[in-house]
Order: C-alpha cells, then sequence, then structure tokens
C-alpha cells in the first residue's frame, strides 16, 4: 500500500521542482528580452526577432490547445466509462484553472523561497489538493497518480 504512494509522491515533487524551475529560467530572461535561440535564429537568418518570437508563440499555444484537448478528451471518456461523474468532471476543469491563476499570482513570492521553504509549500499545496479531492470524491490520481493530470494542467490551462 506505501509503494502506491511513493511513485506519485515522487512525481508530483520533480514535476513542480521542474515546473518552478523552468518558470524561474524564463522569468529571469523576459524582462523585453528573448530566449538565446529565438535572438540566434533571427541573427542567423536575417529575420525580426518578433516574428520569430511569434511562431514560437503560436507553436507554442498549439501545443497547449492540444494538450487541453486530450485532458478534456480524456475527462469525458472518464464520465463515460463511469469513472467521474460530469458534475466532478467540471470541479476538476475549475481547479486547474483556479491552481493556474493561483500559480501565477504566486510566481514571483516563489522565487525568493529557499529549496526548504518550497518543499514545505509544495507539500502544503498537496494536502490541500488531497483534501479537496476527498471532499468532492474525486479519486487522487486525477491530480497525482496515472493520469498525472497536474503538469498538464498547470500549462494547459494558462492560454484558453
Amino acid at each position: 500500500m506505501k509503494n502506491k504512494y511513493i511513485f506519485p509522491t515522487i512525481a508530483l515533487a520533480v514535476v513542480g521542482l521542474v515546473l518552478l524551475g523552468s518558470h524561474s529560467a524564463f522569468a529571469q530572461n523576459t524582462d523585453n528580452k528573448y530566449p538565446d535561440i529565438i535572438q540566434k535564429l533571427a541573427q542567423k537568418f536575417n529575420l525580426k526577432e518578433d516574428d520569430v518570437k511569434a511562431v514560437f508563440d503560436a507553436a507554442r499555444k498549439e501545443k497547449q490547445d492540444q494538450m487541453h484537448d486530450r485532458f478534456e478528451e480524456k475527462l469525458t471518456q472518464d464520465v463515460k466509462d463511469g469513472k467521474i461523474t460530469a458534475a466532478q468532471k467540471e470541479l476538476i476543469i475549475n481547479k486547474f484553472k483556479d491552481m493556474h491563476a493561483q500559480k501565477l499570482n504566486e510566481i514571483e513570492s516563489w522565487k525568493s523561497l529557499t529549496p526548504e521553504e518550497r518543499r514545505a509549500k509544495m507539500e502544503a499545496k498537496k494536502a490541500e489538493l488531497e483534501n479537496w479531492a476527498k471532499t468532492n470524491g474525486i479519486n487522487p490520481d486525477y491530480l497525482f497518480g496515472e493520469h498525472m493530470f497536474i503538469h498538464r494542467g498547470m500549462k494547459v490551462w494558462g492560454h484558453r
């Protein structure tokens, strides 16, 4: 039984750290500067950086839209299969929207935290999500386990 929860906990921690690290790295590079790859491509092919950035942004949005569609398709199939109710599907979707908005609001404050403080905050958020899932009769696997929607959901809801 313990082994059942070890992998999801480790996976959540890794995903959280990767997301936090990627946002920190990107945030440091967004004060009117473009990531190196955009600058290099623009210089190499004598293009405007804004044009190259637009292509990257369009590709990112397309990928996020695909992820969003797969996320909703999976939830819809789970409703059809009787694994969750339509109401639970809506709760999950709305929860991920709320989590994304909260994440955007907290990005700056997380930068000043020590790794231990970040870990403690992540554990608190995990406990909060587990409690939310239990309260709503939703299997925590939708948040942490085999579906691993949390990393998808956090990215998916940012651009819809």
